[in-house]
């Protein structure tokens, strides 16, 4: 061993492994946006119980509002597979009007779309959105752009007037079916 070698810092190694130990179980532990996709479920799973001792809950559809600027949109809640939460995203040049970019979830990319066309408004902010809608689908992972979250509600099918106006807690929204949203997306999915 040459004189010059330094000695090893045994304290500084135990401290570097404690810290690459602790990294580790932060990555294996449930994110923000899964742990809030639990709650949800967990939630409207609750509800859902409540709810069928006070009332016959058939023919009830549930639905996951979400507010879009001034507006609410409702999704079928069997349509959509989690809620995520984000930062930011990317934007992809060249791509479908509808698409704003895409979002990194653990290591994930999802695809983020625009909800205003659907809305047939001419556009809104979107630079607000914090949250998406992951909408189910086998091979898509495309989720619907939100700026809140707002929770679940019972629909009947007298509740949904015409062009898919409903009235949920006090305000008025349109209910989305995923496959038209999904629609324009068909065509990047290899057959």
């Amino acid at each position: 061993m040459k004189p010059e070698t330094e000695r090893i810092n045994w304290e500084l190694v135990r401290q570097r492994m404690k810290e690459a130990e602790a990294t580790l179980q932060r990555a294996f532990e449930p994110g923000t946006e899964e742990r809030e996709a639990v709650l949800l479920r967990r939630a409207a799973a609750l509800a859902e119980k409540k709810e069928t001792g006070r009332s016959n809950q058939e023919g009830t559809q549930q639905v996951l509002l979400l507010r879009v600027g001034d507006s609410v949109i409702g999704l079928d809640a069997s349509q959509v597979s989690q809620i995520i939460s984000f930062q930011h995203w990317a934007a992809v040049p060249d791509a479908h009007d509808a698409l704003l970019g895409v979002v990194n979830v653990r290591s994930e990319l999802v695809s983020l779309c625009n909800p205003y066309p659907y809305l047939k408004t001419s556009g809104g902010d979107v630079s607000g959105f914090a949250r998406g809608a992951v909408l189910r689908h086998p091979s898509l992972r495309l989720a619907l752009g939100c700026h809140e979250v707002l929770g679940f509600v019972h629909l009947a099918p007298e509740e949904v007037k015409e062009n898919n106006v409903f009235e949920a807690a006090g305000r008025l929204g349109v209910l989305l079916d995923a496959n038209v949203v999904l629609e324009p997306f068909y065509s990047l999915v290899p057959a």
